[in-house]
């Protein structure tokens, strides 16, 4: 159901000439789509129960980001809702945890993991 949703929405929202024009905006990626992803759950999906998600499995996150990786889905969904998220659960302490991640799920917070800067080790 999670794969089958992901591709009907996708197939209906997000054609490539939508793509194509969201990288051409400064911004880079659709509001209206990252909106939708909290909507249907996707940008909870990762994230522990205790924090307001649904503590999804690897298997349910790899069936939404199937259908992403299809249709080249440009939104910060893998960086900010996986990657981050999971760092955020590992080494935050209970209350800022809970605070960050929450605001990950709602949609209010977008975080990147800023790695790989030029002129820091």
């Amino acid at each position: 159901m999670l794969r089958d949703g992901a591709a009907r929405y996708l197939a209906e929202h997000y054609s490539f000439d939508q793509r194509r024009r969201l990288l051409e905006r400064e911004a880079g990626f659709s509001e209206f789509a990252m909106r939708n992803s909290r909507i249907m759950g996707w940008l909870a999906l990762p994230v522990p129960e205790d924090c307001g998600g649904l503590g999804g499995s690897l298997i349910d996150i790899s069936l939404i980001l199937e259908s992403m990786g299809r249709f080249l889905v440009v939104e910060p969904f893998a960086t900010t809702t996986i990657l981050c998220a999971h760092l955020i659960d590992a080494c935050g302490d209970t209350r800022r945890r809970a605070e960050l991640l929450g605001a990950i799920t709602s949609g209010e917070l977008r975080v990147a993991l800023a790695h790989g800067e030029d002129g820091t080790r």
